[in-house]
């Protein structure tokens, strides 16, 4: 127990600088919360400050190195606040045994994504970007944890499905600018040039993808996929949309898509083998 006392607290030290302006001016105070022995405490109390503050910052700078891999876009921002918010996180959300750094990245996106809701410190699409963002993380830690068949059948054999719904790894966002375009430019250096445009995008993930594939599609085709549910019928998911637009005859159209986004693995039968 008491090696792992002593890890906790090597571990928190690393990541609370309260924390290691309390063991300057109060060691006891400071390690009170931890079952040390006497040697172990002791060990503690010897480290010089300037190393413990060097083991902090190298925790800290590869820590936000993995974070700007996972959020790019938001980091090539610019905004002298983020490094505030960094610090924040660090201080609030300190790093847990066994975590990985998905983990960390989707809290850290989660965190973000809260803190500057109301602020006034980033553009007005910031909180938009990061959760495109967000969800590209996510569906890079599904790619690693698990296998997302495609669909392998001839394109000339497809069928619609009688009951459709969106295969796994398929996500659909929708976005009050032009995020994707907002996304790119940031990523080469650009200057992004933001306008205030919902924009509604797929993300499809299959197997043998290395990166999710992002698809800009139109809101009716957003209508549609959010009917695709596995449960409805395609009669049924027909008279949803005709009656969402308060237009008949819409059936051919809505059988094109149908196919096409079979066709492209985004959708599938709901009661397919092995689902």
């Amino acid at each position: 127990m008491s090696a792992t006392e002593l890890q906790a607290c090597l571990a928190r030290l690393y990541t609370s600088s309260s924390l290691r302006k309390l063991m300057r001016l109060d060691p006891d105070a400071a390690l009170s919360g931890y079952f040390l022995t006497p040697a172990e405490r002791d060990t503690i109390v010897a480290i010089e400050g300037a190393k413990l503050e060097w083991f902090a910052a190298s925790l800290k700078a590869k820590r936000r190195a993995r974070l700007e891999r996972a959020f790019p876009g938001l980091f090539a921002i610019g905004s002298p606040a983020l490094d505030t918010y960094v610090e924040r996180f660090h201080e609030v959300f300190p790093l847990r045994p066994g975590e990985t750094s998905g983990d960390d990245a989707e809290r850290f996106g989660a965190f973000v994504e809260e803190t500057i809701a109301d602020g006034e410190q980033f553009p007005a699409y910031a909180r938009d970007l990061v959760r495109f963002e967000l969800t590209l993380q996510e569906l890079r830690r599904s790619l690693r944890a698990v296998s997302v068949a495609a669909n392998r059948d001839d394109p000339a054999t497809v069928t619609i499905p009688k009951r459709p719904r969106r295969r796994p790894g398929v996500r659909v966002a929708r976005f009050a600018s032009n995020v994707s375009e907002i996304d790119d430019a940031l990523r080469n250096g650009q200057p992004p040039e933001p306008r205030d445009e919902r924009e509604t995008l797929v993300y499809l993930l299959r197997d043998a993808d290395s990166e999710p594939r992002i698809m800009r599609v139109s809101e009716p085709t957003a209508v549609l996929l959010d009917l695709c549910d596995g449960v409805r019928s395609v009669d049924e998911i027909v008279a949803a949309v005709e009656a969402h637009y308060d237009q008949n005859g819409l059936r051919p159209g809505i059988e094109d898509a149908l196919l096409e986004l079979t066709r492209s693995s985004i959708l599938e039968e709901a009661d397919a083998p092995g689902a």
